[in-house]
């Protein structure tokens, strides 16, 4: 693998990576889970503990549509990324800093509500005067799947999901 390829951890302690630049592989992103579910950090699915689609060879995990498929970002040049995996706190946290904006992701499953996904955008003004900001969030979730039936409801913060096997 060549140094350009490469993903260095910044971090300075001993169960938290981060970085400044996601791997391009799916295969190489965080995982977030808590012994019931578990996705990888902005991919289109989610899994349960136990929850298998097909019979006999022909089975498998069934993928479930991840509502955490959500990205942010900022259509300003003057603005610093961190990625982080705390995997004492099992939260993956994607963090913009502008000099007028903090703007923090987090995704995590959640330890006490365990059939609980969570994705968090938090937005925070560094300073009274600062000015407007425009935050873009890119929802990916799309409510389908080859191994389910999907029924999907939402107000005006909360997604709700019920699955059937297909």
């Amino acid at each position: 693998m060549d140094s350009s390829t490469t993903i260095k951890d910044i971090s300075t302690l001993p169960t938290v990576f981060e970085t400044k630049k996601l791997p391009n592989a799916e295969n190489s992103m965080a995982t977030v889970a808590n012994g019931y579910l578990g996705t990888i950090v902005y991919s289109e699915n989610l899994y349960l503990n136990g929850f298998y689609n097909g019979r006999g060879l022909n089975s498998h995990r069934a993928k479930i549509p991840s509502p955490c498929n959500v990205r942010v970002s900022l259509p300003v040049l003057q603005c610093e990324e961190i990625y982080r995996l705390d995997v004492k706190e099992a939260v993956f946290y994607h963090q913009i800093s502008t000099p007028d904006y903090a703007i923090e992701q987090r995704i995590y499953a959640h330890q006490l509500y365990p059939q609980l996904l969570v994705c968090d955008i938090i937005i925070q003004k560094n300073h009274k005067y600062a000015n407007e900001i425009i935050v873009s969030v890119q929802d990916n979730f799309t409510p389908e799947s080859s191994d389910l039936e999907v029924n999907f409801s939402s107000d005006s913060s909360v997604r709700y999901a019920d699955f059937l096997l297909s």
